[in-house]
Parts: C-alpha cells; sequence; structure tokens
C-alpha cells in the first residue's frame, strides 16, 4: 500500500503531466477549423482567381518555392516574378546556390526563344527553346506554363474533372481565413485518388487565395506517393504596376543577359 507521501507525489505528477498535455494540444492544433466543403464551393473560389487574373494587365511579386528533384527536397528559393499579359516574364533568383540567374520571355519575339543569364560559373547568356531546356529555368514547368493565371486554370481543370466523374469520390476540405505572406487569405485542400494515372494534376493540393488581390497566393503540391513536390507562396503581388517592354528587353541596364 502506497504512503501518504508516496501517493500525494504521484498525484501530482498525474496533475502535472495533464497540464503540460493540455498545454501541448493546445499549441498543436490548428487555430482554423477544418471542415467538409463542396466541390461547388471551390469552384466558386477557383474562378474568383480566374476573374481576378483576367482582370489585370501585369503584375510583380516574389515567388518563395521550394521543390522535389527525383528523391531529394530542394532548399527554398526566392524568385522575383514580373508578368505582363499577354505572355511576357522575367525571373530573377534572390537567393541561395542560384542567386542572379535570370530568364526572359517574351511570347512572339526572339523566334520563341527565351534569354538564361545563369549567374554562375560559366557566366554566359544563351538563347534556348523553352521545350527543351526547361530545367535551366530552375522549375517543373515550361516558362511558357507558369503564373497565377495558368496555375488557377490547373485547379480548374482538376475540379471539372472531379465534378464529371463523381465516382473518383474527390474529397473538399475548408481551411477558413489564414495569413498568409502577411495577406488575408481563404485556404482550402483538394484530395483526389492517390494513382499514378489519376488523370489529376496532383493527389494533394493545398490551395489560398488572397483576400487582398482575389489572385492565388499559395499552392503546396503533394505526389500519388503523398510526397511534397511542388510549394510556391505569391509574396507582396502587386498588380496594375504599369510594367512596360523594357522591362522584358533583355537589353535592359539593370539585367545581366
Amino acid at each position: 500500500m502506497l504512503s501518504v507521501p508516496l501517493m500525494s507525489r504521484y498525484g501530482l505528477f498525474a496533475v502535472c503531466w495533464l497540464l503540460v498535455s493540455a498545454i501541448m494540444a493546445m499549441f498543436a492544433t490548428p487555430s482554423y477549423a477544418q471542415k467538409p466543403m463542396t466541390l461547388d464551393q471551390v469552384e466558386a473560389i477557383v474562378h474568383q482567381m480566374q476573374q481576378a487574373h483576367a482582370a489585370l494587365d501585369d503584375y510583380i511579386a516574389v515567388l518563395n518555392q521550394r521543390l522535389r528533384d527525383e528523391d531529394e527536397l530542394l532548399p527554398p528559393e526566392r524568385v522575383l516574378f514580373k508578368f505582363k499579359k499577354p505572355y511576357s516574364i522575367y525571373l530573377r533568383w534572390l537567393d541561395g546556390g542560384t542567386k542572379g540567374r535570370e530568364v526572359l520571355y517574351v511570347d512572339g519575339a526572339d523566334d520563341g526563344k527565351m534569354w538564361v543569364h545563369n549567374g554562375a560559373f560559366p557566366d554566359i547568356t544563351l538563347r534556348l527553346d523553352p521545350k527543351t531546356c526547361q530545367a535551366l529555368t530552375g522549375g517543373k514547368h515550361l516558362v511558357t506554363e507558369t503564373g497565377l493565371g495558368f496555375i488557377a486554370n490547373v485547379i480548374a481543370s482538376d475540379v471539372a474533372r472531379a465534378k464529371s466523374h463523381p465516382l473518383d469520390k474527390v474529397r473538399c476540405w475548408d481551411y477558413g481565413k489564414r495569413v498568409i505572406h502577411g495577406e488575408p487569405s481563404r485556404c482550402f485542400e483538394l484530395i483526389t485518388p492517390p494513382r499514378r494515372d489519376s488523370g489529376y494534376y496532383s493527389y494533394r493540393a493545398f490551395v489560398c487565395q488572397s483576400q487582398l488581390t482575389g489572385l492565388l497566393n499559395k499552392i503546396t503540391v503533394w505526389d500519388f506517393r503523398n510526397l511534397l513536390v511542388e510549394d510556391y507562396g505569391f509574396e507582396n503581388t502587386r498588380v496594375n504596376v504599369g510594367l512596360a517592354a523594357n522591362d522584358f528587353n533583355p537589353k535592359n541596364p539593370e539585367y545581366q543577359f
């Protein structure tokens, strides 16, 4: 039979452990409520993103990205991103091992080639076919297939497929309001069948819409193995800033082409 002091000691330990557990649970539990949402609700948010992109002429943002190369998750990168309609893009890597790299592409110009300046040895400028030199842009997509409009269209395509294939039982989760890169945002998750041949872009996609611009400002993607493969966040997105032809001119003295 335990003595009173020993019982008191164990009782005190139990109380303390319960308090610690409660505090740990409080910090481990997200401050937002995850709840189911319908495909129609997701479709409405994605449509808002598409409309916001259709209404703009240009934008500047800092792209925060992290990508997987085969089985390796690469270090995070920050990239200055300039976009102007109908389709002009300028990218400059701001930090990391690829700091100083520049990519410029203007649809219909330069014989369809993109300009690439590596920013490191060998420090040369090349004009390359986007379809054969995707790796030099540092992304998983062609330079002709990137930006906020492209991403929103990819999500819209997956939502449309899910609505037309109810047997796929695609699930949607509402993560409510969050702060993404300092902006109030609305976030949701789309979960599709975990098969390589599912016909969807990804197995899971966590997506956020800025409540300031109406544009997408974050997307994180997992493949059918549930491995993170792409994570993009658009920080400090400024729309209709008046980007001019010189912003997409390789002879711009601020560039190093």
